[in-house]
């Protein structure tokens, strides 16, 4: 966003997000997926740390990744279809363990 630019109100608020996501795709749930907040063309998303997450060199899964990505593309309108995902590792590990 541009210095003085006006944030626009999102579609959608976290507490709808948060709901349409937990009835219509269960991985939400497995997971523990947490929408932060909800702004138009971002949406922030929290997954807790759980160490079947992390893959050898101490990094994120990027099935994990993916997943939160492929559930919250769509921002809300349940007719959109995420149809190409794209993940580029290019941080190496970091912290007690490597994750961060």
């Amino acid at each position: 966003m541009r210095k003085g630019e006006r944030v626009k109100e999102a579609k959608v608020s976290v507490a709808e997000l948060a709901e349409m996501a937990r009835e219509n795709v269960p991985l939400v749930g497995m997971l523990a997926m947490q929408v932060e907040s909800v702004l138009p063309g971002a949406v922030t998303i929290r997954v807790p740390y759980r160490n079947e997450f992390i893959r050898p060199g101490g990094t994120v899964s990027g099935a994990v990744l993916m997943a939160v990505g492929e559930v919250f593309m769509h921002g809300g309108d349940e007719e959109d279809l995420v149809a190409h995902v794209t993940a580029t590792y290019s941080i190496p590990p970091q912290g007690p363990g490597g994750a961060r």
